[in-house]
């Protein structure tokens, strides 16, 4: 073997561990900001440490702009900042923490409020920044052949017993029929859209996008469904009630990443994840159709 050959390969494998070592250390950044801005009892101390992360993130993203991370670096210190600024709005009063289910109907609508300031904070900056490195997505499923129609009918099967799920929860509540039942029943449907089209983008359309080219299918579905167990940490009651929330979230970001790298889509994932929305979301509201307060 030449001494240029030998040089290739130490400078190929030299290149993979800064790419690991990168993507590694922009992981563990995240974990302690997230747990910062969402433990039991947090308060402005946490908020300002969680800032000081933050920043560190966003140089460590633009030191890494050429670095073959550094996309993946920068979508990932892009979402944490936006929920870096939810928080500074949860500390500031303007919206409410946890975000869990509601007893009357005003508190549900400031309930869907925070819900709005939380997707635009996260998604406004992830936007920002691929928009100013000229990173578009383009995660769309064109079938080809009979595999193709198979894959996709198979897919919306599946997705439609979801959907059937959800809808015979909905039918089977002990919820009459009336006008506020059916705007509960909207206002539950947008909010589960909304919560399940954002995390979709978020993490399939995004950050598994943004490790599959470097580190291959495998890693980078492990990676997004590691980051999105994160992202719900300590979710108040529904972090409670269960042990097997945190398990639960990490085996739905498997599902989710194996069937978005498959198809080439958030669509299947986007749709079975709204429909899941649903049915937790329905048992959260369906009661506030006689509590009206």
């Amino acid at each position: 073997m030449t001494s240029g050959m030998v040089g290739g390969v130490f400078q190929s494998r030299t290149s993979r561990c800064r790419l690991y070592a990168g993507m590694f250390g922009a992981i563990c950044l995240v974990l302690p900001v997230v747990h910062l801005l969402t433990r039991p009892g947090a308060a402005g101390k946490d908020l300002a440490a969680a800032c000081v992360l933050c920043l560190i993130m966003i140089f460590w993203a633009a030191a890494g702009y050429k670095r073959e991370d550094g996309g993946f670096s920068a979508d990932l210190a892009a979402m944490v900042s936006g929920f870096w600024f939810f928080s500074l709005f949860r500390y500031s009063g303007l919206v409410s923490w946890p975000l869990g289910s509601a007893e009357y109907l005003s508190a549900y609508g400031y309930l869907f409020y925070s819900h709005v300031v939380l997707v635009l904070s996260v998604l406004s900056p992830l936007m920002a920044v691929r928009s100013i490195q000229g990173r578009s997505i383009r995660f769309f499923f064109a079938p080809k052949g009979i595999t193709g129609r198979l894959h996709i009918g198979f897919f919306v099967f599946t997705a439609s017993l979801f959907w059937g799920w959800a809808v015979w929860t909905v039918c089977s509540s002990d919820v009459n029929v009336s006008f506020l039942s059916f705007g509960l029943f909207v206002a539950c449907l947008l909010k589960a859209l909304m919560t399940g089209a954002t995390e979709e983008f978020c993490y399939r359309g995004v950050l598994l996008k943004d490790c599959e080219f470097f580190l291959g299918a495998p890693a980078a579905i492990t990676i997004q469904a590691v980051l999105y167990t994160m992202f719900h940490m300590n979710l108040g009651a529904a972090f409670t009630v269960s042990s097997f929330f945190l398990p639960g979230v990490f085996l739905l970001g498997l599902l989710f990443g194996v069937v978005t790298a498959m198809t080439r889509s958030i669509w299947w994932a986007m749709a079975v994840h709204t429909a899941i929305n649903v049915i937790i979301e329905w048992d959260n509201v369906s009661h506030l159709a006689m509590n009206k307060l």
